[in-house]
């Protein structure tokens, strides 16, 4: 697979590897510390903090067949994104140095498009206070609120969703990474 730069914005979307995962835990870690402050209090980023994976959970994750997209500036990760194979979206998280730049809806595009290659009607996910713009600004529509609770402490986020248009058995569709 040929990964595409994107010089405009001076990173590239490529798959994930297995060495990758370390820095996607930390990626996770560090957008729940600085990006969630803006819409969630201290229990809740403490709470959301208590369940997240270590290099060894995105690892299992993301090899036990799931389409996971890394985003990387220089060489070194910063975001990730993953569907699997009925369209659900697990992850998406970008470095705070790094956000309000593109990298989210970058790789919200590679997944729409992978999806779309492997006849997947719809994407969907559950997004957070901080990531439900991201996603509506790229065609999501908000499904329902949903309240959970974590570690004694309640959560909310949004069920989102996006139909995606079938593409026509003899169309050849531009693979997002090439």
């Amino acid at each position: 697979m040929i990964v595409r730069p994107r010089t405009d914005h001076g990173w590239t979307i490529r798959p994930f590897r297995p060495e990758d995962a370390g820095h996607l835990s930390k990626i996770y870690r560090a957008a729940v510390r600085t990006l969630a402050t803006r819409s969630y209090n201290f229990d809740q980023i403490a709470a959301w903090l208590s369940i997240a994976p270590e290099s060894k959970d995105i690892a299992a994750i993301y090899e036990a067949g799931r389409t996971a997209l890394v985003c990387e500036s220089n060489g070194m990760p910063i975001g990730f994104s993953d569907h699997d194979a009925a369209g659900h979206i697990r992850f998406l998280y970008c470095h705070p140095d790094h956000a309000r730049r593109g990298v989210a809806g970058g790789l919200l595009k590679a997944l729409e498009t992978s999806a779309q290659n492997a006849r997947i009607s719809s994407l969907t996910s559950e997004a957070s206070e901080t990531a439900l713009p991201v996603f509506t600004w790229h065609g999501f529509r908000m499904v329902e609120r949903r309240e959970f609770v974590v570690s004694g402490v309640t959560l909310h986020n949004y069920a989102v969703e996006k139909r995606l248009l079938p593409i026509s058995p003899t169309a050849s569709r531009k693979d997002p990474l090439s």
